[in-house]
Parts: structure tokens; sequence; C-alpha cells
């Protein structure tokens, strides 16, 4: 896998503090060939003449003033978009940019307390087939813990790259980062059954329990890295609040998960379990897609 040499920084008007930028530098920015920073806006068309240049003019200076912090080298390229965001135009321009990974910052939810998904947070966590590094305001610890999300469950090819995928991001990253990786993996409890499997001798079968099958197989994935026991966290829960709590018993600063999910009607009204995560962590989250 090629790491993150190509990143994208997405800078919106109500995120004028530049945080996303400011973390892509930090984390990737000696390892960066390309820098492309996309600042959007949305100008009146009564104003957008007279004032487009001059904003773009003063973002620029903004957008440079954080970049003369840092020591090294690599091409920039600043796109301006006054019209607001459009995802179909969005999309057509990642076509042609194709970066490694998009920098945004969280996007507070203020609408029924978050209750439904606004449309630029559903395509960014998603729809974008981009991997999507998703910012927080939380300050980071100066011993950095990456948080390694799997999903075993789903035994589906895809599901198994996409899973390898996030591994070897979630290693690369740490490595980068110089953190120590942890790997977790969910399951929803014992299963009770009153039917026993029989061996040909008319023995009862021995039966694994659901811990010690996703133990198994998380080994399986991990069995080319050297972890410690303590950083392999096989829980019982539900996603969406066993891995934001494992989290911030790790004072993680950052989440690597996967979002491979069909995305029903109900998954775009209340959000999947990739789009629950994002609202619910309060560290950076990076969603990688099939």
């Amino acid at each position: 896998m090629t790491m993150f040499k190509h990143v994208l920084v997405l800078i919106e008007d109500k995120n004028q503090d530049m945080a996303a930028l400011k973390r892509a530098l930090a984390c990737l920015g000696k390892n960066l060939n390309k820098l492309t920073v996309y600042r959007q806006s949305k100008i009146q068309k009564s104003d957008r003449a007279e004032k487009e240049k001059q904003w773009q003019q003063q973002e620029t200076t903004s957008i440079n003033v954080q970049l003369s912090a840092c020591n090294y080298s690599f091409e920039l390229n600043i796109v301006f978009n006054c019209t607001g965001f459009v995802a179909q135009e969005f999309t057509s321009f990642l076509k042609t940019s194709q970066p490694d990974v998009i920098f945004k910052l969280n996007t507070e939810h203020q609408f029924l307390n978050g209750l439904f998904r606004s449309k630029t947070e559903r395509y960014f966590v998603a729809d974008c087939t981009y991997p999507v590094w998703i910012v927080k305001s939380r300050e980071w610890d100066d011993q950095v813990e990456v948080l390694c999300c799997l999903d075993v469950d789903d035994k589906s090819e895809i599901n198994h790259k996409l899973n390898s995928t996030i591994l070897a991001t979630s290693d690369q990253l740490a490595r980068i980062l110089g953190g120590q990786l942890h790997v977790i993996d969910c399951f929803f409890g014992e299963v009770c059954s009153m039917s026993f499997e029989v061996e040909s001798s008319g023995r009862f079968k021995r039966t694994t329990s659901v811990l010690g099958q996703h133990q198994e197989l998380i080994q399986r994935y991990v069995t080319e890295l050297t972890l410690p026991e303590q950083s392999l966290h096989v829980v019982s829960g539900t996603p969406d609040f066993a891995i934001p709590d494992t989290a911030a018993s790790l004072h993680a600063e950052l989440v690597v998960i996967g979002n491979n999910a069909d995305h029903g009607i109900m998954d775009r009204l209340f959000g999947d379990t990739a789009a629950n995560l994002v609202n619910n962590m309060t560290c950076d989250v990076l969603v990688l897609k099939p």
C-alpha cells in the first residue's frame, strides 16, 4: 500500500481556523509530494465580481502563513470555490485531482442535535470513495495512540480486503506518527443455544466461544505485526459505543475505521455505524472505503 503522498485539505467558511490544514502538515507534512488546498466559500452573485479577487488574495495569504512554519518542500495547489459545496462538482474535481486522502474539519450537528445527517457529512463519510480524515478540535498528547478498527464478522472478500487495508494503513500511520498501534474488534456477546454438535465417535464437539472465535480471527490479521497483548482489544458491545469507549480509555489521537455498508434509506436518514462513530468520537477519525 502506498502511504498518503497527495493530501487534499478542505477549508470551509465556518472552519477558517485552518485546523485541518494544520493537522495535515503536522501528521503527513514530511511525507508529502503534493498538497492541494480547496478553499470553499459562498459569495453572493451580486457581490462576487468585486469580492472574489480580494477574497482569494486574503485566503492565499492566510494559507501561506500556515505553510511558512513548515520546513518540508512539496508541490502546492490552491483551488478556490466561491459558489458553495456541491457534491457532484466536488466529485468531478476529485477525479481530476486524485488525492490520496482528504482532510476535513468535523462538521458540528445543529439540526435536531445531529439526529439527521447533513448531505455534506453523508457525502464524505459514506458516498465519497476517497479516504477522509475527519479532524476534531482535541489537542494531541505527546504519546500518540492509533486505534485500528476491524470487523471480522463480515466474511465477504470485500470486507477482508478492507480490513487488511485498515490494518496496513493504521500500522504505517503509527510508524509515521511515532505512536503505538492498537487493534479493536467488537462482538455482540455469547450466543445461547440448546443444540449440540456431535463427533462421529459419539462425543460432543468442543465449541469455541464467540470471544474465542474473534480472538482467533484477529490473530490471523495481526500475525505479521509485533504487537503487545495489551494492544489487542476484543470487546463485547456494539461498535457505536464500544469503539468510542475504548478510544477514550486509551486517550487515542486517531481512530481508523472502514465503511463498506450498503447505504439504504435508514442509513441515509440516521447514519450508518461509520457516521455514528465520526459523530461520537472526540478524537480524529480516518474513514477508509473499499
